[in-house]
């Protein structure tokens, strides 16, 4: 894939990284506020309490727990959608809860989310060539550059050209996740963000978008932040995996030892249920 030079001005950034991590979350609690029913005070809901991770260059780390653990209110948090109620997150060395919010807009085309439902993901007005080419507006490119640009995405997901002046209601399901990683792709991201990115997929399709997502992570040196419930499919791509439960992490390590060698019982009964038990990696 040719390289496309960006005109953001992410220099003291990129020096950043290169001896510190491109992700680091530090003593991270978050919580929603309830609404007072009838005149009663609100109440508040502690989700996540005091858990720390850092992703590395290169490297993709899997939050696993089950469904309701807070692993996606974790990523709204990185995503500056769900304030923290204590702690502090860093991406490309800023602190993203600290600086304005003009500056947090210059960073975020660096760090791209894809989430399990592709259909909510795209806008449905929008042609598949319009929906890539709207993730690389910051990157003030030619037309020409532009269309270049989308010609190398299309072939690196595996999409025919022909699908791109169709809608996103016209694609199946794992094609409309091939835009998205597309359009993720399109804006030269640092980081993605994986939420339960085949949960809307059939087997054979999940598969395949494994192996996509591998080679898209080996050939462009992306760091991923996968959420999952499914420690099968943080085996086939995580690096290290952090096991929530109850808004805390009770495991961490890397993917071979949680996978063979875990400290805490409730990580071998999902160890046992992905039936993985005893494996290697």
């Amino acid at each position: 894939m040719v390289s496309i030079k960006s005109n953001l001005n992410l220099e003291p950034e990129m020096n950043h990284l290169s001896a510190n991590p491109i992700l680091q979350v530090e003593n991270l609690t978050l919580g929603y506020r309830r609404s007072a029913w009838f005149g009663t005070s609100s109440r508040q809901q502690l989700i996540i309490r005091d858990i720390s991770f850092a992703i590395q260059p290169n490297e993709t780390v899997a939050l696993v727990g089950q469904s309701g653990v807070g692993k996606t209110s974790i990523a709204n948090s990185i995503l500056r959608f769900l304030k923290p109620w204590h702690g502090n997150i860093y991406f490309l060395g800023q602190n993203i809860w600290q600086i304005p919010a003009s500056r947090f807009r210059l960073i975020r085309p660096r760090l791209q989310p894809i989430f399990q439902d592709s259909a909510t993901a795209l806008n449905p007005m929008m042609t598949i060539d319009q929906a890539i080419m709207d993730g690389m507006k910051h990157l003030k490119l030619s037309h020409a550059e532009a269309q270049q640009r989308l010609n190398e995405l299309l072939q690196m997901v595996e999409l025919e050209p022909a699908l791109c002046n169709h809608y996103p209601r016209q694609l199946s399901g794992g094609q409309r996740q091939r835009v998205v990683i597309a359009r993720a792709l399109a804006t030269e991201p640092s980081l993605l963000i994986l939420d339960e990115p085949l949960s809307a997929l059939d087997l054979v399709t999940a598969v395949q978008i494994i192996d996509l997502l591998r080679s898209m992570r080996q050939r462009l040196n992306l760091s991923c932040l996968l959420i999952t419930h499914d420690l099968m499919l943080a085996q086939q791509l995580a690096d290290r995996i952090i096991v929530l439960k109850d808004g805390v992490v009770i495991d961490s390590g890397p993917t071979q030892q949680i996978l063979t060698n875990p400290s805490h019982h409730f990580t071998r009964q999902l160890i046992h249920a992905a039936g993985i038990l005893n494996r290697k990696t």
